[in-house]
């Protein structure tokens, strides 16, 4: 056995000795988003998270989920990467901001600068495009090149459900690393979304690679 998937605090209490005899080496707890801020299951999500603190401090891996994503892909993805990086915890969603608010739940989010869809030194507005664009110009010269190859591998890695976006080599083509057209097409959505560039549709086709890519969008960032 690989993986232990538990749904209720009554099944994860009598599948945790067990699973710690075997050495199971994945012990995921998924609840719903809405249990992270106090509602339906968040009793059983607390569980979770002070489960997933003891296996961890004994030497066996654990993690507490929150889930509500519009696409499972992108929640595989965040978890996978969490096992990875040792989390015990992890919330992945998307959330409805003023519906939050308007529950009382301003104090758990007052942190939060998209939850009040500012950014949280001026007060203005914020979208993703904008955020990218002021990593860029508030990162020295010589970083620019990696944070741009960066959004696009982690892009890669997301659409290819791979588990980090070192995963995604900066010199393979894209089709030898599994992408298909509807990939192709769907990696360019969402460079456009976070970057704001106005990336061509067959872009993928004249920089087949994550490294050529980002050198042209980099080059149209600059222009």
């Amino acid at each position: 056995m690989t993986a232990v998937v538990c749904t209720t605090a009554e099944a994860a209490r009598a599948l945790d000795g067990p699973a710690r005899t075997a050495g199971v080496p994945v012990f995921v707890m998924p609840a719903p988003a809405r249990a992270a801020w106090g509602g339906d299951g968040a009793q059983a999500y607390e569980f979770f998270a002070a489960l997933a603190e003891e296996r961890s401090a004994a030497g066996h891996p654990a993690l507490a989920v929150a889930a509500g994503l519009k696409e499972p892909g992108d929640a595989v993805s965040a978890i996978r990467q969490a096992l990875h990086q040792g989390d015990r915890t992890l919330v992945v969603a998307d959330p409805d901001w003023a519906a939050l608010h308007a529950d009382g739940h301003v104090r758990l989010l007052e942190e939060i600068p998209q939850a009040a869809g500012t950014d949280d030194e001026s007060g203005e507005a914020v979208d993703d495009a904008a955020a990218f664009r002021r990593l860029l110009s508030d990162s020295p010269e010589d970083e620019h090149r990696d944070i741009v190859l960066g959004v696009v591998r982690g892009e890669a890695a997301a659409i290819l459900q791979l588990p980090l976006p070192d995963a995604v080599e900066q010199d393979a083509e894209f089709f030898e690393l599994g992408f298909s057209s509807m990939a192709a097409v769907e990696l360019r959505n969402r460079l456009v979304e976070l970057t704001g560039i106005e990336v061509a549709a067959d872009a993928i086709y004249d920089y087949p690679t994550p490294a050529e890519l980002a050198e042209h969008l980099l080059a149209e960032a600059m222009s």
